[in-house]
C-alpha cells in the first residue's frame, strides 16, 4: 500500500497536476507557496508521542496551521470572491481551533 499526499489525491482525481508539473509555475508563485504552505507539516509527522490524544491535536494543530497559511496566500493572490471570503472564515475558525489544540498537545494524561 503506497501513502500519497494530498496534493497527488487531488491531482488523481481533480485533473490537476501537482505543483513541480504545472506549466508557467514559478518557484515563489502564489501556487508553490501554498504547496510549500501545505507540506511543511509533514517534517513534523515523525515526532509522535504515542499518546493518541496529544498526537491528534498535535497533528491537527500543524494541519490548521497549513490552512491558515495557505488562506494567507490566498487573499495576497487570488481572486475569486467566493474564495476570498473562505479563505477568511478559515483564517478565523481554524486559528481559534489551534489554540484549543496546542493546549492539548502539550498535556501529558
Amino acid at each position: 500500500m503506497t501513502v500519497t499526499t494530498s496534493m497527488q489525491a487531488v491531482a488523481q482525481h481533480g485533473n490537476m497536476k501537482p505543483p513541480h508539473q504545472m506549466s508557467g509555475a514559478k518557484p515563489h508563485s502564489g501556487s508553490m507557496q501554498m504547496h510549500e504552505a501545505m507540506m511543511a507539516p509533514m517534517k513534523n509527522m515523525g515526532n509522535m508521542t504515542g499518546d493518541p490524544d496529544r498526537d491528534f491535536a498535535s497533528m491537527m494543530a500543524e494541519h490548521h496551521m497549513s490552512a491558515v497559511a495557505m488562506a494567507k496566500l490566498e487573499l495576497k493572490y487570488g481572486k475569486n470572491p467566493e474564495l476570498l471570503k473562505l479563505s477568511k472564515n478559515i483564517i478565523k475558525s481554524q486559528s481559534e481551533e489551534i489554540k484549543i489544540l496546542l493546549k492539548h498537545a502539550k498535556m501529558k494524561h
